[in-house]
């Protein structure tokens, strides 16, 4: 219980937030750009028939994917987040690495 309530206390602490709101943005351009390119190419590969089939295929590839970016956004957000955590805890062990190193006495 109390294990929870300290990870708890750990979301608002800056680091953790730094990486959170760096992993929201980069989240959110990566589902953009898949989005853009998917509806490119989407649209390349619609026939030149009637106008209202057209305006029909566009709104179904739209929804599409428009439910695939919701679909694949926690899996997006979860792997850009372990790049960044992963660096985060290289980071920490280096940096206890040298404080531990900066307190040990060398021989001369």
């Amino acid at each position: 219980m109390f294990d929870a309530l300290e990870a708890f206390t750990q979301i608002f602490s800056p680091p953790l937030r730094k990486v959170m709101w760096k992993s929201l943005f980069l989240t959110a351009a990566v589902l953009l750009a898949l989005a853009f390119c998917l509806d490119r190419l989407a649209a390349s590969i619609m026939p030149l028939g009637p106008a209202w089939l057209v305006w029909l295929l566009s709104i179904v590839v739209a929804l599409g994917l428009l439910a695939g970016v919701i679909l694949l956004a926690p899996l997006t957000a979860s792997l850009v987040a372990g790049f960044y955590l992963d660096g985060q805890e290289t980071w920490a062990k280096g940096s206890r690495r040298l404080a531990r190193d900066a307190l040990t006495p060398h021989s001369v």
